[in-house]
C-alpha cells in the first residue's frame, strides 16, 4: 500500500521503533466487525437462548471487541457472502435490527462516554449513525439522544439507522454546532464529538482516504476540531462528561487537541484518553479522549422557545382519531398520547423531553408513528421497528432462514401458510424470528406488502 510521503514521515517520528510493525500492518486485510443491539438480542426468539445461539450462528461470529460489551469481530474465513449467499449488509437479520455493521475501533468513544438511561445525550457529528445507535442502545432508549450532523443529506443516514434500531426518545438534526450551543446551554450530561479529520485509521479500508489526506490533513482538520469543541463544551452540564474522538493517527490531532481542550477550557479535566493503532490491536484505528467538567450551578433555563409548526392531537378530527385509535388497540405497548403531535399530516410522539423544542433544522423529532390521509391513519415504518411484536395482536412471525423475509424486504406479496401466526385480518406485524420488520395487509394467509419503499432490498 503506497502511503503519502508527508503521513509516513509524520509517523516514522511519532512511532520511532514500532514504524516498521506499524508498516507491515498497513499491508494487512482490515479488520471487520459488527455490534449487537442488546434490545434486539433480548427479543430474539422471544428470549429462547437455544433459538438465539441457533441464530447467531449464521453470523460467523468471532472473539468479543475487549473495549465493547457487545461488539464481535467477523470471522477472518467469512467471505463477502455468508453460507445462504448475503453479505452481512444484505441478511434480513441485518434490516431486523440485530446488528449495525461497525469496523470494531469505532466503537471506542460511544463506550468511553458511559451513557445511562435518562441521560440527555448529544452525538454532535453524528453521521452517518453508527455511533449514534449505540449510544441509543446503551441509554435503552430512555431520556434524550439528539443526532446532529451539519450536513442534511448525511444526516437523513442518521434518521434511518436509528428508526432501524426502533429509536423513539431522539431529535435528529442538521445544525452547526455553534447554532445548537445557542439553544442548548449547559444541557446534555453527556456529549460525543467525533470530530471529523484527515482519517488516517481509514487508509486500509478507503485507499480514497489517503488522497484526500493530502489535499486535506491535519493542517486543514486541527483547527476545525477546535472549533467544534469550543461549541460543544458550552452545551455541557456541569458534572458532564465529553467524549473527544477521531479516526486518525496525528498528535496534532489527538493528543493535542485534547491537550488544549483542558487549558483552554479549566472547568474540563481530561480524565482518560486511549488510541488503538493496527500494528498493537485488532483494530484500524481510533484515538478517544474523555473529560469531566466540574460540577456546579447551572447557568441556564431549561426551555428555549417553542416550535409552532406542530399541532396537538387532540385537535384532530373524530374520524382521524377514530383511524389511529383503531390502529393502536392492537398494541398493549404504552404510549404517550399527551406527546403526540401532528405537522404536515404526519403523526409524532415528541421525546419526554421535548415537548417544547427549540427553532431547530430537524430531520426527525421523536418517533414517526405515521401518516393521516383522507382520515386514514397510516403506520409508518420506522412504528415498525419501535413496536414489540410480543405486544401487537397480528403477528407473522418467519424463521430466521424463511427465504420469504428476502422477498418481503423486496416489497413482494406473500402467503403466510406454514408461519407462526397470531391475531386476524387487517394490519399485521411481520417479525423475522420474534424482530420486527415491518407492517403488512393480512387476509386469511395472504400478506399485501406495507414495506415501505426507500428502506426496501434492491
Amino acid at each position: 500500500m503506497e502511503l503519502p510521503r508527508d503521513f509516513v514521515t509524520q509517523m516514522q517520528e511519532e512511532l520511532g521503533e514500532q514504524w516498521a510493525a506499524f508498516r507491515q500492518a498497513c499491508e494487512e486485510a482490515p479488520v471487520r466487525g459488527l455490534r449487537l443491539s442488546k434490545r434486539r438480542l433480548g427479543a430474539l426468539c422471544g428470549g429462547d437462548e437455544g433459538g438465539q445461539r441457533k441464530v447467531l450462528e449464521r453470523l460467523s461470529l468471532g472473539n468479543a471487541v475487549s473495549w465493547c460489551a457487545k461488539g464481535r469481530y467477523v470471522e477472518d474465513s467469512r467471505s463477502d457472502e455468508d453460507h445462504a449467499g448475503r453479505g452481512p449488509g444484505s441478511d434480513p437479520l441485518h434490516f431486523a435490527g440485530l446488528y449495525y455493521i461497525q469496523e470494531p475501533s469505532a466503537m471506542l468513544p460511544a463506550a468511553m462516554l458511559e451513557v445511562r438511561p435518562g441521560d440527555r445525550v448529544l452525538d454532535l457529528c453524528a453521521a452517518p449513525g453508527g455511533k449514534s445507535t449505540q449510544l441509543l442502545d446503551d441509554m435503552g432508549d430512555c431520556g434524550l439522544l439528539v443526532s446532529n450532523d451539519i450536513s442534511a443529506s448525511r444526516g437523513r443516514a442518521v434518521v434511518r439507522n436509528l428508526e432501524r434500531f426502533g429509536a423513539s426518545q431522539i431529535l435528529v438534526t442538521a445544525e452547526s454546532p455553534e447554532n445548537l450551543a445557542a439553544v442548548f446551554p449547559e444541557y446534555f450530561d453527556r456529549i460525543l464529538v467525533d470530530a471529523p479529520c484527515s482519517g488516517e485509521g481509514m487508509f486500509r479500508r478507503e485507499p480514497s482516504m489517503r488522497q484526500e489526506w493530502e489535499r486535506k490533513g491535519p493542517d486543514y482538520y486541527a483547527p476545525l476540531q477546535r472549533q467544534i469543541l469550543s461549541a460543544a463544551v458550552k452545551m455541557l452540564k456541569p458534572g458532564g462528561r465529553l467524549v473527544y474522538s477521531t479516526c486518525t493517527f496525528n498528535r496534532r490531532e489527538d493528543e493535542e487537541n485534547a491537550a488544549w481542550l483542558e487549558q483552554e477550557y479549566r472547568q474540563l479535566h481530561l480524565t482518560g484518553q486511549r488510541k488503538l493503532m493496527p500494528h498493537r490491536e485488532q483494530a484500524e484505528g481510533q484515538y478517544a479522549a474523555s473529560f469531566e467538567r466540574e460540577r456546579g450551578d447551572l447557568t441556564r433555563a431549561e426551555d428555549s422557545g417553542k416550535d409552532s409548526g406542530f399541532m396537538a392531537y387532540s385537535a384532530l378530527g373524530k374520524k382521524e382519531k377514530e383511524s389511529c385509535e383503531a390502529f393502536f388497540c392492537l398494541t398493549s405497548q404504552k404510549f404517550c398520547r399527551e406527546r403526540w403531535r401532528v405537522r404536515d399530516g404526519q403523526l409524532y410522539e415528541l421525546p419526554a423531553y421535548a415537548e417544547i423544542l427549540p427553532r431547530l433544522r430537524y430531520l426527525r423529532t421523536g418517533l414517526l408513528l405515521g401518516e393521516l390521509k383522507n382520515g386514514r391513519f397510516e403506520p409508518s415504518q420506522a412504528l415498525a421497528m419501535y413496536l414489540d411484536g410480543a405486544l401487537f395482536a397480528n403477528t407473522v412471525d418467519l424463521a430466521a432462514d424463511d427465504g420469504r423475509a428476502v422477498r418481503y424486504l423486496k416489497g413482494e406479496t406473500l402467503q403466510a401458510d406454514g408461519a407462526v401466526s397470531r391475531g386476524g385480518d387487517g394490519w399485521c406485524l411481520v417479525l423475522l424470528a420474534g424482530l420486527s420488520l415491518g407492517f403488512a395487509k393480512r387476509t386469511g394467509d395472504t400478506l399485501k406488502n406495507k414495506y415501505a419503499p426507500g428502506w426496501r432490498m434492491q
